[in-house]
């Protein structure tokens, strides 16, 4: 039997955080659910269940039980909301992949995560792409590994085409 990595998505009711749900699920991954509006989640599992024969998706309510849980963290909520959750995260993300998808341009928003997160592999992941920029500049972080991580899981779902 395969391992099947764990993914939490905190943001999963955002139109970014659905989008990358939706996509995770065909894959062999089991993906935790994880938004401050708890009420938009059974939509999104539901349609995952239809769209996906042996979906493995869960809805959690908090976001450093689903980090706890996971070996990798997605966040896809605006970059303004981090910190009150980052905070509850800290001590559970240590050593793991974290990738912030980041909606515009954060001028200083890998110094600021790797100070909040020194323990974590930081990944930043820009959706905008300004004039002049290549594909691979979407991606920056801290840690090798975590970036090479972020490359694969983003290659696997066709991350241009769902954005």
């Amino acid at each position: 039997m395969a391992f099947k990595q764990t993914i939490a998505i905190i943001g999963a009711a955002g139109r970014y955080g659905a989008a990358f749900a939706k996509a995770l699920s065909t894959g062999p991954y089991r993906l935790l659910l994880m938004d401050p509006k708890q009420g938009a989640l059974p939509a999104i599992q539901a349609e995952i269940s239809q769209s996906c024969s042996h979906p493995d998706v869960e809805a959690v309510s908090c976001c450093k039980e689903a980090s706890w849980e996971a070996d990798i963290i997605l966040f896809t909520l605006p970059f303004s909301e981090r910190d009150h959750l980052v905070a509850k995260m800290q001590e559970v993300v240590t050593r793991k992949t974290v990738l912030f998808l980041l909606e515009k341009p954060e001028e200083n928003a890998l110094a600021v995560l790797k100070q909040q997160l020194p323990h974590s592999g930081i990944v930043t992941v820009a959706l905008y792409l300004p004039a002049g920029t290549g594909n691979n500049e979407r991606i920056s972080g801290n840690d090798a590994e975590a970036i090479n991580t972020a490359r694969a899981l983003l290659h696997d779902i066709h991350f241009n085409s769902i954005i």
